[in-house]
C-alpha cells in the first residue's frame, strides 16, 4: 500500500444558485407584500378607529343635551306640581274658613 496522503481540495464558493436566488427573489417579494399588507389594515384601522371616536363625540354630545333637556322638564314639572299643591292648600283652607 502507498501511503500518499492526498488532501482533497475545498470545494469553491459558487454564489447561490438559480433555485437559491429565486427562492431570495420570491422570498424579498413575498414579504414585501405581507408588509404592504399590514400597513393597508393599519391604514384602515386607523380610519376606523377616527370614526368610531367621531361618533363617541357625536353621542357623548347628545347625551349631554338629552340630560340637559331631561333635567329642564323635571324641574318644570316639580314646580308646576309645588305650583299645583299650593292651589290645593289655598281652596283647602278656604273650604274650611
Amino acid at each position: 500500500m502507498h501511503n500518499v496522503s492526498q488532501s482533497v481540495p475545498p470545494t469553491p464558493k459558487l454564489g447561490p444558485t438559480i433555485i437559491e436566488s429565486h427562492l431570495v427573489f420570491n422570498g424579498k417579494y413575498y414579504f414585501a407584500g405581507l408588509l404592504s399588507e399590514v400597513s393597508y389594515k393599519r391604514v384602515l384601522l386607523k380610519s376606523a378607529m377616527k370614526v368610531i371616536d367621531d361618533r363617541q363625540s357625536l353621542i357623548s354630545d347628545k347625551k349631554k343635551v338629552l340630560v340637559k333637556e331631561i333635567t329642564q322638564m323635571v324641574v318644570k314639572l316639580t314646580n308646576t306640581i309645588n305650583a299645583r299643591g299650593k292651589q290645593l292648600v289655598m281652596r283647602l283652607n278656604e273650604v274650611n274658613n
